[in-house]
């Protein structure tokens, strides 16, 4: 799952949690890293990590590649999501190994400052500037591709949760039919 920060990708990845997927964040992978190094868990912090992982590995999937480690190591699990996907890149990862389907939450900069300030993580941004510049960040290592290419769209415009939900419910009963089809 793919989207600017705020877009309400969390919220949906909750509510599929709540249906029988494993979900996985790729921003986890960065924050594990950040622990390692002994670093606060402010945007930041985080952004600058993301940024330098994908250069010193030069590889825009390599945070992508660090996931696949983790999910390769799950027994049993068949429906999961990973929720966060910052480059086209990354989700190649993920389509080379197994059935993968990217969603992109799509919603306007206000409304996504919006929920951001509304869940008051650590990593909030302190300003509608910082927050652009996250916007920047996220831009600049290739998060548009990932939106444009995208398998379905969900604009989270003023929906309320139930809509909300039932548009991912909808899209979730295609994908299994499709899932269903493949020769396993």
């Amino acid at each position: 799952m793919t989207g600017m920060p705020g877009a309400g990708k969390s919220t949906v990845a909750n509510y599929l949690r709540k249906n029988s997927f494993y979900v996985l964040s790729m921003g986890d992978i960065i924050k594990e890293k950040a622990l390692e190094q002994n670093l606060d868990l402010n945007d930041k912090n985080l952004g600058n990590l993301m940024l330098s992982l994908r250069e010193e590995k030069n590889d825009n999937g390599i945070v992508a590649k660090l996931m696949l480690e983790k999910i390769m190591g799950l027994n049993g699990v068949e429906k999961i999501v990973v929720d966060g996907i910052r480059s086209y890149e990354e989700f190649l990862v993920f389509k080379k190994v197994e059935f993968a389907k990217l969603l992109v939450i799509r919603a306007s900069s206000s409304k996504r400052y919006e929920h951001i300030k509304a869940r008051n993580r650590s990593d909030t941004p302190e300003n509608f500037e910082r927050f652009g510049n996250r916007d920047k960040r996220e831009i600049s290592v290739g998060i548009r591709k990932a939106i444009a290419l995208a398998d379905k769209s969900i604009s989270n415009k003023d929906l309320s949760l139930v809509d909300l939900y039932n548009q991912v419910e909808k899209i979730v009963k295609e994908w299994s039919k499709e899932f269903n089809k493949i020769d396993k």
